[in-house]
């Protein structure tokens, strides 16, 4: 599956230097990040729990659209956007819009809902067609690279 991700120039040097790469542990410490965690444990078989997650965007379904950021966004040019495919076992997809109202508290709805691309909450019926799909993995492989860019 096609998705896209920013990391540091560094940490794209490891990638090739390596072969892989994992996130560097994180002081995230929110209810929300340790659930996400979980997630991943149980719907990506192969994760091993002492890794964090590495966040990407998504292309699914009928929400195909190229992530394209712009360079005001990374102004310095230390960050590299990387294109990968990934297998689908090693991704767990989700609505990041819903995932943006869990942090916020403003989402009252099952946290589970966020895996499911195609609802619609009741709260937000209208909510917009062209779902901001995201990923979260354990690890980038160099064999999933596709191409690059620095930012």
């Amino acid at each position: 599956m096609r998705v896209w991700t920013i990391q540091s120039s560094k940490a794209f040097v490891t990638l090739n230097r390596d072969g892989v790469l994992y996130a560097d542990s994180s002081t995230e410490d929110s209810k929300a990040f340790h659930w996400m965690l979980d997630m991943m444990c149980d719907r990506i078989p192969s994760y091993e729990a002492a890794k964090f997650p590495i966040w990407a965007k998504a292309q699914v379904g009928s929400y195909k659209k190229q992530y394209n950021p712009s360079g005001k966004e990374h102004p310095h040019g230390k960050d590299v956007l990387l294109v990968l495919d990934v297998p689908e076992n090693e991704l767990l997809l989700f609505d990041s819009d819903m995932w943006d109202g869990i942090l916020s508290d403003s989402l009252d709805d099952t946290w589970e809902n966020i895996f499911d691309l195609n609802y619609r909450s009741k709260r937000f019926p209208k909510m917009k067609r062209n779902k901001n799909i995201q990923a979260v993995m354990w690890k980038i492989s160099s064999e999933w690279v596709r191409g690059y860019r620095m930012l």
